[in-house]
């Protein structure tokens, strides 16, 4: 009897720990899996990431923050169909099962997409009811309790906005009551208004809501509906009142004339409603705001400026090459055509690709020569050291506002002065930066460049001391000022007034290597040798110029 309670035993046992050994196996593979998952995401490798967060879900169906993750991706890869599928998963988990910790307010996102779904196949009172449904709670951070009131009943509103229904759209607008949705409720019945074709009651309500705020894309979507209803004296006359500080390139822009309708459905209009957020949108995690700026980009088809504001949010957190793919959507006759332009000029930059940034810039420029172009091709020549060139593209771009008013020419002059002072054209660099100068009076950056130039030339000391004097009273704080501040006392012999100078320089920036080797040789003429070492090796590890990197070494050995 014993031996046979023993044989039981050790198989109970053996089983148990087998059972365990499995047991561990498949943890370790969800692990694994929601790993591999989690780092495709964070890489924006959503198709690989798709796969294993699908796989994790099927060994463990109660995990919403995996579900969310896969709301996340189909929404961001315009798939519709399938973010619906997810929220409706999310929403019978978190709705129906109380129990279950549904976090980053998931249930307020599914409950949208469902909402936006059931609009999009034309279920109107399934919409209405699923937005009026949108969950309230002051966790979702970017809206008090009345302004997710307003929110939630400006999308309901658009739910009806046909001709049909239209009155119901307003009456539902005109029911909110916050201070703070004044504009939008306003701007929003003119959109509606617009749509129905009650051409007078929009011209009402886009007149007030430009009142209120003189938004670019309002006065774009006005100019649309001004157009397209043959109303161009208004036009012109709006121009003179809202655009006067537009140049040539931009109001040409704005003028040409736009047939086609921006808004052509209730979906559409969701879409405005949506990038209406993006002003309080302060308290989302990155999933979130890109959530919401997703849904607002794939829902529109002429609205462009959904598309520009994903695309920003994108660069912003590092998913470059989606952003690029974004930006390129925008026509090239839009008035965000130029910006998006170089904001893809300069995601190549830091990506540390400059050949590639210069490559599309200048494909772009020959098709769409403009000011703003050309400066940021100049200053990728000049960050490549390719002096010559920098100079002449800095020449094309004054050439096209030489004959103008224009207080931007500062900034040509200024980096053309930079261009011939590093090519060793001094007495041209000081003539471009006098005419910097005299178009921006004791601009800081100009003052500063120019005063340190002066420094190292050793002439024009009083003058380059009252320049950086002024410099350092618009911008106490900026570590090259104080730099130069610093190095005006080192040349006269004013060590113990030079070194808390390059202290305070150095706190501020100690990554700079011309900052390191400055404090490197006071730190040495106030008989600090070893620190002084510390420093010149400092900045030789920081790599600065081919030229200033040989002078270090020089100093590490013989010191100054």
């Amino acid at each position: 009897m014993a031996r046979k309670l023993l044989l039981i035993v050790t198989f109970l046992l053996i089983s148990s720990f087998e059972s365990f050994a499995l047991f561990e196996k498949k943890s370790n593979e969800v692990v694994s899996e929601y790993l591999v998952a989690k780092i495709s995401k964070d890489q924006n490798d959503f198709s690989i990431s798709e796969y294993f967060f699908k796989k994790v879900y099927k060994k463990n169906i109660l995990n919403t923050t995996v579900l969310n993750s896969l709301l996340f991706i189909n929404i961001l890869e315009g798939d519709l169909k399938d973010a619906n599928k997810i929220s409706q998963e999310i929403l019978l988990k978190c709705i129906d099962n109380s129990t279950l910790n549904c976090e980053n307010n998931i249930a307020f996102q599914a409950r949208l997409v469902s909402a936006i779904y059931k609009l999009k196949n034309n279920k109107l009172k399934e919409a209405s009811k699923e937005f009026e449904h949108i969950p309230l709670n002051s966790g979702y951070g970017y809206l008090n309790y009345l302004d997710q009131v307003s929110f939630k009943k400006i999308l309901e509103a658009w739910t009806w906005a046909n001709k049909e229904n239209y009155k119901k759209s307003i009456k539902i607008i005109d029911s909110i009551d916050s201070n703070n949705y004044q504009y939008l409720t306003i701007l929003h019945k003119a959109l509606i208004y617009d749509l129905v074709d009650e051409i007078e009651l929009a011209e009402i309500f886009y007149d007030q809501a430009l009142i209120l705020k003189q938004e670019t894309y309002l006065i774009n979507l006005y100019f649309n509906f001004l157009d397209r209803n043959n109303k161009l004296k208004k036009k012109k006359l709006l121009v003179n009142q809202y655009l006067i500080n537009f140049d040539e390139r931009s109001l040409a822009t704005f003028m040409k004339a736009k047939n086609y309708r921006i808004i052509n459905n209730q979906i559409e209009g969701i879409a405005i409603s949506l990038f209406n957020t993006n002003e309080p949108l302060y308290n989302l995690d990155e999933d979130q705001i890109l959530i919401i700026l997703s849904l607002s980009s794939n829902l529109s088809t002429n609205f462009y400026e959904s598309n520009f504001i994903l695309a920003s949010h994108l660069a912003l957190y590092d998913q470059y090459e989606k952003a690029i793919q974004i930006y390129n959507k925008i026509p090239k006759d839009h008035y965000l055509s130029e910006i998006s332009a170089l904001r893809i000029a300069n995601i190549s930059f830091l990506e540390e690709n400059s050949l590639s940034a210069i490559k599309y810039l200048k494909s772009h420029l020959s098709t769409n020569k403009s000011y703003e172009g050309l400066i940021r091709l100049g200053n990728y020549y000049r960050y490549e050291s390719d002096w010559n060139t920098a100079i002449k593209i800095y020449n094309e771009a004054i050439e096209l506002k030489k004959d103008t008013q224009d207080i931007s020419l500062w900034e040509a002059y200024y980096y053309l002065g930079i261009a011939y002072e590093r090519n060793k054209e001094w007495y041209t660099a000081e003539d471009f930066f006098l005419k910097s100068l005299n178009i921006s009076k004791d601009n800081p950056e100009v003052l500063n460049y120019l005063a340190y130039s002066y420094l190292e030339m050793n002439e024009n000391f009083p003058e380059a001391k009252l320049m950086l004097e002024k410099a350092l009273n618009q911008r106490p704080d900026d570590s090259y000022i104080i730099d130069s501040m610093g190095w005006y006392y080192f040349k006269v012999g004013e060590y113990n007034k030079a070194l808390p100078l390059f202290e305070y320089a150095i706190t501020i920036d100690p990554s700079d290597p011309t900052i390191n080797d400055h404090y490197g040789d006071v730190l040495w003429k106030t008989g600090k040798y070893m620190q002084a070492r510390y420093q010149w090796q400092k900045s030789l590890n920081l790599e600065p110029e081919k030229e200033q990197a040989s002078i270090i070494n020089k100093k590490l050995l013989i010191g100054i």
